[in-house]
């Protein structure tokens, strides 16, 4: 994925398959420590129309999250903004909403760095994304 930046549809099916190995406890750890986490972000802020892959990334973001040791090394890495700009690119999708609520639920109350601006701006993303999506659970 980092040698192909550029190539939509490879990085979208790399975030796909992130989010699916993400999903194991044990990937998820090893995922973080071959610096994944960057390469995700980056695909996401590279291709921000492209809801796809912004569903995938929050996806993968979010199983990373589920893991306390990599909730760090996510919030520095900047995961908060990225998750909050797909959500705001993207507020008719529902998959983008979900994932990218949940993604935040660890990052932002249960990351060990708490009280920053990125917490405000998370308030609004899942507000607006309540907002938008009344019926769904």
């Amino acid at each position: 994925m980092r040698e192909q930046e550029a190539h939509e549809t490879l990085q979208d099916q790399g975030c796909a398959v992130l989010l699916g190995l993400a999903a194991r406890p044990a990937c998820a750890v090893q995922i973080v420590e071959a610096g994944a986490v960057e390469v995700i972000l980056a695909a996401m802020q590279r291709h921000v129309t492209m809801s796809g892959m912004q569903e995938h990334g929050c996806g993968a973001l979010w199983n990373l999250a589920i893991e306390g040791e990599n909730r760090a090394r996510l919030v520095q890495a900047g995961a908060v903004p990225v998750i909050i700009a797909a959500v705001s690119a993207h507020p008719r999708k529902v998959g983008i909403q979900e994932l990218g609520c949940k993604a935040l639920l660890y990052l932002v109350t249960k990351a060990p760095s708490k009280g920053t601006p990125d917490d405000a701006r998370a308030i609004g993303a899942v507000v607006a994304a309540m907002q938008e999506h009344p019926t769904v659970a």
